[in-house]
């Protein structure tokens, strides 16, 4: 039997402005029967839910996501490759499974590098049922992240990287710092942002609402394939001893071996298993 480590992530959806709750739109989006009409181009690349199923309190589905750029070949040990063949109107894809609890509001994506990310999951609903009120994922970190920032008495720098992504989620557009930074980046034709900040000498330390607001804005941002962004932090701990960490590294996030059918991994299969993830989790999100 053949197996597969899937990773599942797990986020806070935030609502400003009076924007409807998460699961609200699921509830709409699930009226909508008309393939096409469920079709949004979100970055690159159209996207359409599959499939939205709603049970003790728990929505869970999957996110399409188009690959009509590069189509990929197939072949055997016994032959050379050969181009896989489509029509005109059909493209390769990537499928994402993702699931919202909504008595704790945590959404849980699985993770996949060329899916579709929580950023790209909750931008896809709100715009296709047309709200334009702020709505976007923050990231969970685990107690045990927020205590080792808590368990520093002076804050000396941070440092947060990340690549530009093609469009800002809606709260890294509401924060002029990093909305800023990625239009200069972008003005000089860079692709990577890489940001210190610094004491310097100067006795006095950083406030860890930066912190807090920083780790929420940079790591709901959609990662580049394997390069995830990161807030790195330096500061004084016990015994005036000096720690470096990425907070990010924090982030609450659970896996689960799900076992491969016909070279494949079905979506009933990763939804059973976000659902192990969650109740594994579960403790740790409160």
């Amino acid at each position: 039997m053949s197996t597969k480590r899937v990773f599942f992530d797990f986020w806070r959806v935030t609502r400003e402005g009076g924007a409807p709750p998460f699961a609200t739109l699921l509830e709409s989006a699930l009226a909508i029967v008309d393939l096409p009409r469920r079709v949004i181009s979100i970055g690159a690349y159209p996207v359409r839910f599959e499939i939205i199923e709603h049970a003790d309190g728990f929505w869970t589905g999957e996110i399409t996501k188009f690959r009509d750029d590069v189509v990929p070949n197939r072949a055997s040990l016994r032959a050379l490759k050969t181009p896989i063949r489509l029509r005109r109107d059909e493209s390769t894809t990537e499928d994402t499974a993702f699931g919202y609890h909504v008595a704790s509001n945590t959404l849980v994506t699985q993770a996949n590098h060329f899916g579709s990310s929580a950023g790209q999951i909750v931008d896809y609903f709100a715009e296709l049922l047309r709200e334009t009120r702020p709505i976007f994922p923050e990231p969970i970190l685990s107690q045990e992240g927020w205590a080792r920032l808590d368990g520093l008495s002076r804050i000396t720098k941070f440092v947060y990287a990340f690549v530009v992504p093609p469009r800002l989620t809606p709260q890294a557009a509401a924060d002029m710092s990093v909305e800023q930074t990625i239009g200069i980046v972008r003005h000089l034709g860079g692709r990577r942002v890489r940001v210190e900040v610094s004491v310097g000498h100067s006795a006095d330390g950083l406030a860890k609402s930066v912190i807090n607001r920083a780790a929420r804005v940079i790591g709901a941002l959609v990662p580049s394939g394997r390069r995830k962004p990161t807030l790195e932090v330096s500061g004084i701990g016990e015994d005036d001893e000096r720690e470096v960490f990425d907070l990010l590294e924090y982030r609450i996030r659970r896996y689960v071996d799900i076992e491969i059918v016909r070279r494949r991994l079905p979506y009933a299969r990763r939804k059973n298993a976000l659902k192990r993830a969650f109740r594994a989790a579960v403790d740790d999100l409160s």
